[in-house]
This record gives structure tokens, C-alpha cells and sequence, in this order.
């Protein structure tokens, strides 16, 4: 079976779409009230303007407060900005399931955009990453952390992978209950 020319026109443009557009959250306007303010605070916090650096910054409070949907709004909103992006949800349940190694294919896979990445051990995946993101404009979102072991997916250090393999502009987003993590 052959795809018409126009179906596969189609489908660029929607792809094209997908990668340009910031995203819109599929809540009701009312549950979103006060965000924009929230938003402005967390971009003045992660200097947009300042290009040349790495930041990670980390958005704590109990639950049920909005931590993960203000995380999201920014990121759907500013996603298209990167060429390599990931949101991570529930990192807690993620590496209860599969440790380090199933957070690390998590990332590879979503900022580089694969399906069925092969990582055999941590090692491997600190050294794909290294070499697959040197020096690459990133936004990455490691979400429901609960432990700072979590954060140690690369070579026992929290971040300092992340924030030495990755170019300028670079943007990792914590959200978590305990504001100890990060």
C-alpha cells in the first residue's frame, strides 16, 4: 500500500506544526488561574536571556499545589525552542521500575527523539548521552523526583553531567515534595 502524495504532504506539515507551535494544556481555563504570573516568576528564574549557561532549578511544595502543571504549561510553551527536549514524568515511579538505567533510556530517547533505545548498563547510557548531547540547547523536566539518588543517573553526581555535557541555553527543570533534592 502506497501513501497518496498529498497524505504524506500532510503529514510534514503536521509534524512541522507540532515542532513550531508551543502546545496548549488541555485543562479548563478556570483550573489554570494566577499561572501566567507563575509562569513570568519561574522564566525570570530560569534566565532565558542568559544564553551561555546551563541552569537547573527546581520547583518544590506539597502535593497537589500545581507543581507538575505550571512544569508543564512552561515546557508546552516553550518546547519548540529546543531541538532536544524531554518531560520526564514520575521519575520516582520510573526508577522503583527500572533504576538508573530506565531513567537514562527515558532521556535518550525522548530528547533524541528514538524509540527502543538499546542501553545495556550506566555506563553505556552516561557516554550516549554524553556523546548524543554534547553541547546541545536542551530543556529537560525530571519529574516526581523523590530521592536524590534519582538525579544520579550519570556517574553519582546530581547534575553536573547534564550541566557540563549540555550546550548554553540549556534549561533542567526538578519537580518534587522536598525541596532537599536539588
Amino acid at each position: 500500500m502506497t501513501v497518496s502524495q498529498n497524505e504524506y504532504i500532510e503529514k510534514i506539515v503536521q509534524e512541522i506544526i507540532n515542532n513550531l507551535s508551543p502546545k496548549i494544556l488541555n485543562l479548563p481555563r478556570d483550573e489554570l488561574v494566577g499561572i501566567e504570573d507563575r509562569l513570568q516568576d519561574l522564566g525570570n528564574i530560569l534566565r532565558f536571556d542568559l544564553r551561555n549557561d546551563v541552569r537547573v532549578v527546581g520547583i518544590s511544595g506539597m502535593g497537589g499545589i500545581g507543581k507538575t502543571t505550571l512544569a508543564r504549561a512552561l515546557y508546552e510553551r516553550i518546547c519548540h525552542q529546543y531541538n532536544h527536549r524531554c518531560f520526564i514524568d514520575d521519575v520516582s515511579k520510573i526508577f522503583v521500575d527500572s533504576r538508573s538505567l530506565g531513567l537514562q533510556k527515558q532521556l535518550v530517547s525522548q530528547t533524541l527523539n528514538e524509540k527502543n533505545v538499546e542501553i545495556w548498563n550506566v555506563i553505556e547510557g552516561t557516554c550516549l548521552v554524553q556523546s548524543k548531547l554534547k553541547n546541545a540547547k536542551a530543556l529537560i523536566v525530571f519529574d516526581n523526583v523523590d530521592e536524590v539518588q534519582q538525579l544520579r543517573i550519570f556517574s553519582g553526581n546530581r547534575d553536573n553531567l547534564l550541566r557540563e555535557c549540555l550546550g548554553g541555553g540549556s534549561r533542567i527543570i526538578i519537580v518534587s515534595r522536598d525541596e532537599h533534592i536539588y
